[in-house]
């Protein structure tokens, strides 16, 4: 009698935490949670919600009622997406834009959009001068102004008369705290010969952060990546993208 009556005390136990963990996995999902230890699901936002309040509008940040602002980043599918659509066009589409006569690649990540706001725009040239939008800062067309070579802020790091250089083929990832995105770049000629050249590693790549320089492997971001098959990453390529 007692040992079926303890058997039955902690089955109960092991039930309710079973239960409360499904409680906590449901809430988790309906709810996106406030990111500050302790703030309670009172506070939290229904992902419904976030999802067409905030990103309908390209918002990625909320604040909770106890006034602490979270940041909802992409997850790390977004960002393997994103690389392997940046990596897959290391070329020049055009080798002389319009009015600064310079080489440009068709795609660029906004670089204020992703380091400032977590969020992942990717910019298309149209076949204007470097200045993305034209226009003027703000542009009709979005909120942020960059050079389509250098990625530098435009008015303020780049302009028409700078001469800048190419800073290679864009990645993303996450900071190792998690909390914000960061940006590193690829060699873009060092890529193309590792591409038509398989005895060739491809070069790495290079983020620069607060705590320094650090560098991810080229072979071990393609194997990551599942982009190993050079062939296909060329003819990808020569397809264009127009």
């Amino acid at each position: 009698g007692d040992d079926c009556g303890l058997l039955s005390r902690v089955y109960s136990r092991g039930v309710s935490r079973w239960l409360g963990l499904l409680d906590q996995r449901c809430l988790e999902e309906l709810f996106i949670p406030c990111g500050v230890p302790a703030c309670p699901v009172e506070n939290w936002i229904l992902r419904s919600n976030f999802e067409v309040d905030f990103l309908g509008r390209g918002i990625r940040s909320w604040e909770c009622h106890a006034g602490h602002v979270n940041l909802v980043l992409p997850s790390q599918a977004d960002l393997d997406d994103m690389n392997r659509n940046l990596l897959a066009h290391p070329e020049f589409y055009t080798e002389s834009c319009d009015y600064d006569s310079q080489a440009l690649r068709r795609f660029r990540l906004c670089p204020e959009c992703a380091v400032s706001e977590g969020a992942l725009v990717l910019a298309v040239h149209d076949g204007a001068c470097k200045q993305w939008p034209g226009g003027g800062a703000g542009g009709a067309t979005h909120k942020h102004c960059f050079c389509f070579k250098c990625t530098g802020k435009w008015g303020e790091s780049c302009h028409h008369r700078k001469d800048c250089a190419d800073c290679g083929v864009q990645q993303v990832r996450l900071d190792q705290a998690g909390s914000r995105l960061e940006l590193g770049h690829v060699d873009g000629p060092l890529l193309l010969a590792a591409l038509e050249d398989p005895s060739k590693p491809f070069p790495p790549t290079v983020f620069r952060t607060t705590s320094g320089v650090q560098e991810v492997p080229g072979d071990e971001r393609h194997a990551s990546l599942g982009m190993t098959d050079r062939a296909e990453i060329l003819a990808e390529m020569r397809r264009g993208t127009s």
